[in-house]
């Protein structure tokens, strides 16, 4: 996850990047700092690995060998946005 304007120090303030893998509440996280979120991105480990990046304007990003896209996962993303 990806935090816009986070401040670190009293004049300090940055872009984050979390890693929530092993966090155990992360949906605490998401709820924190809802505002300043800009992306979410989610590791997915089936018979292959890739990602997707969920952005704050409603674009998405799928990192993987685009010749292993799966057509089927492309509509099932489709549909649940």
């Amino acid at each position: 996850m990806k935090i816009s304007d986070f401040t670190f120090f009293d004049n300090i303030i940055g872009d984050c990047i979390l890693n929530l893998t092993d966090y155990t509440k992360p949906l605490d996280i998401l709820n924190k700092y809802e505002k300043q979120i800009s992306n979410v991105t989610i590791y997915i480990t089936v018979d292959d690995s890739f990602s997707i990046a969920f952005y704050k304007s409603g674009s998405i990003s799928i990192y993987k060998d685009i010749d292993n896209i799966d057509i089927n996962l492309l509509k099932l993303l489709k549909q649940g946005l």
